[in-house]
């Protein structure tokens, strides 16, 4: 494999696919014996594997620069002939859903793969491709007009990764001006956003009910393959969060107050949680990848091996910059078995987080992709995904001393509270986008009023200063999700209740703990969600009485990370 940056990119030959197709295809109908039937299975999916690298490759250089018009346009062009193929794939699968051939992959290689595939066949196709192609075009807009934020503060030009390290400054009056400068872009930007999700709900409403589905919601589950909840599942699932987590945080958020020594904490307090500042890194981006490499060198020989492999091909891109797309992620190159890490780094101890939260993802996909022996079985449904990644945000704490120094208690307790905070902002958007789809005629003013009551609910403490842009419900923007992947971000609080249960399990026993998530990693999605956490070693979310166990072990273990960083 050469290096990421060297790495050629062509359209992969329609041709090729077809005839690798068209192989599998004439082995099936040909074949006499299971071994026969399992070689031609394997086959089709090799048809997959350069529309797929192809795909992720121009998607990649698309984000990392979305003015570049070039990767922008192949991107488009990927996705369509990756749709393309998985469509004659999907017509290759009918002979194998009719026929006796189904027992013996089933037997072979499980019921999941099968599962995958007849959710894939009923969720794609040429009567959606157009939609398709448009809901992509729309996605790609929202997302360069976020990333083109920038204004002016204090003499300098900002862009959003700027403003959101300003907005942790330990002078209230510096935060206040970054968090009015960042209201001012986005009141900007919010009549194109708002005119760009008008028209994504249109879009995916009208490609749920050519589907067959009766509301975008059912299309949403079982696109993501939820087959073991539904939708009535994860609002008993927010109700939990709620009754249970909404109060420990009350608490929390009370106690940040005391520590700032701020008579009300405002919206633009929250990023800080002392008031001396939040523990600062010891060194730049070059720092954090020693850093990092050190935490997974000592963390395990298979984590070792995997961040080697990273620098090796440099396959990660870190630090912020112009037109640059927001946020994180960590995607697989498949042909090459290779993950690749894309983040904003800014200078703050989001660095580590991003860090160690696509870190995560990374491995896992590493790890799998050298164990499984189904393309689909090398990554899971979202749900166990986030495991794997926000279960390292814990699992590296360790080595916090690496990033921090002497600040690495004051992260861990930071962190520990943060990502419980961050859980009932999921259940903002996630009760605010099922209420959009189930009225999706709902003007821009109505969402901004949904936006406030949710806040109301699972934040009562959110404070944005009585007036302004966010004040009339419009920091639901702030939320990429919303735009980018609609129901997906259930699964990060469906992951956390389990990180929880890793990192408070590796307090007692670290090396059965890490033996049970390296397994879970290894076992990618050859299973379904429900038997996966099993496999892992997982009590489920959803079930009585787990939420309010987490969460109550996690606030002693934050008031105990507060007393060891000198809070209380």
């Amino acid at each position: 494999m050469q290096k990421f940056n060297d790495l050629p990119y062509s359209r992969p030959s329609k041709g090729e696919s077809k005839k690798l197709i068209q192989t599998s295809k004439k082995m099936l109908k040909n074949a006499k014996t299971p071994e026969e039937t399992h070689a031609a299975y394997l086959k089709l999916s090799e048809a997959i594997v350069e529309p797929y690298t192809a795909q992720t490759l121009a998607h990649i250089r698309s984000t990392l620069n979305t003015k570049d018009a070039f990767y922008a346009k192949e991107s488009r062009s990927a996705n369509l002939n990756l749709a393309m193929v998985m469509k004659q794939v999907a017509g290759v699968m009918k002979l194998v859903f009719t026929s006796p051939l189904r027992k013996d992959i089933e037997e072979k290689f499980g019921a999941q793969t099968l599962r995958y595939r007849e959710a894939m066949l009923k969720n794609s196709g040429m009567s959606t491709l157009l939609l398709s192609m448009k809901e992509g075009s729309l996605v790609a807009k929202q997302r360069k007009l976020a990333a083109s934020c920038s204004v002016e503060f204090a003499g300098n030009t900002c862009s959003y990764y700027d403003l959101l390290k300003l907005m942790q400054s330990e002078d209230r009056e510096v935060r206040r001006g970054a968090f009015d400068a960042l209201e001012s872009f986005c009141e900007k930007a919010a009549p194109e956003m708002d005119k760009i999700y008008d028209e994504l709900l249109k879009v995916r409403i009208k490609k749920a009910k050519k589907l067959g589905y009766q509301s975008y919601i059912d299309y949403a589950y079982a696109s993501k393959m939820r087959f073991d909840y539904s939708p009535e599942d994860t609002a008993k699932f927010r109700e939990q969060i709620h009754k249970h987590i909404v109060p420990i945080y009350k608490e929390i958020a009370e106690a940040q107050r005391k520590r700032l020594d701020v008579e009300k904490l405002m919206f633009y307090d929250e990023p800080v949680y002392y008031k001396d500042g939040n523990p600062k890194l010891t060194g730049g981006t070059e720092q954090v990848i020693a850093a990092m490499g050190k935490a997974f060198d000592e963390m395990s020989p298979e984590t070792g091996e995997f961040f080697r492999f990273l620098k090796e091909y440099e396959l990660f891109d870190l630090e912020a910059r112009p037109d640059k797309q927001l946020g994180g992620y960590a995607l697989l190159l498949l042909k090459h078995k290779a993950p690749f890490i894309m983040s904003n780094f800014n200078g703050t101890s989001d660095d580590v987080l991003v860090m160690t939260h696509e870190g995560g993802h990374a491995f896992q996909v590493y790890y799998s992709s050298r164990r499984q022996e189904l393309l689909e079985y090398i990554v899971s449904t979202s749900e166990i995904n986030e495991i794997h990644a926000m279960s390292m945000e814990l699992l590296a704490y360790p080595w916090m001393e690496e990033f921090f120094g002497s600040d690495a208690d004051k992260y861990r307790a930071m962190h520990l509270a943060r990502r419980l905070y961050s859980i009932l902002y999921h259940m903002c958007v996630d009760e605010f986008q099922e209420e959009i789809y189930k009225d999706p005629g709902m003007t821009a003013e109505q969402r901004r009023l949904l936006w406030k009551k949710v806040e109301k609910k699972y934040v009562p403490w959110c404070d944005y200063g009585g007036s302004g842009h966010f004040e009339s419900g419009a920091s639901w923007m702030l939320h990429q999700h919303i735009f980018l992947s609609p129901f997906y971000i259930i699964e990060y609080s469906l992951a956390q209740i389990c990180a929880y249960q890793y990192y408070l399990r590796s307090l007692e026993d670290r090396d059965s703990a890490w033996a049970d998530y390296l397994r879970l990693c290894a076992a990618g999605g050859s299973k379904g969600y429900f038997e996966l956490l099993q496999e892992g070693n997982l009590k489920n979310p959803f079930d009585d009485g787990v939420v309010e166990e987490v969460a109550n072990a996690v606030k002693a273990l934050i008031h105990k990370e507060d007393s060891h960083a000198k809070l209380v």
